[in-house]
């Protein structure tokens, strides 16, 4: 592959192609995880929020703020693995 380094960085599961007049089966296929060269990619995945991580160090952190942090950072997490509970709480009747 050239030996080049390139860094991607984005919420993967939210990402497609703009491709205008098409069908999704064609979207789809035109995303970087089906190309030829994706299987020589090497993946890092982040697993720790280091914001949070950080004010979890610094001793003079406000604790409730931590734990809305760390709760936000949780949020955050569902969004993007598609497990947040999207009904609304107080919804019409």
């Amino acid at each position: 592959m050239g030996g080049k380094v390139i860094l991607l960085m984005h919420d993967w599961r939210q990402q497609l192609p703009i491709i205008p007049n098409q069908p999704r089966s064609n979207i789809i296929a035109a995303c970087i995880f089906n190309s030829p060269s994706w299987k020589h990619v090497h993946k890092l995945k982040l697993y720790t929020n280091m914001r949070v991580q950080r004010l979890f160090n610094d001793s003079n952190a406000d604790p409730e703020y931590i734990n809305r942090l760390e709760g936000h950072a949780q949020w955050l997490l569902k969004l993007g693995d598609g497990t947040l509970d999207t009904r609304l709480l107080d919804q019409p009747t």
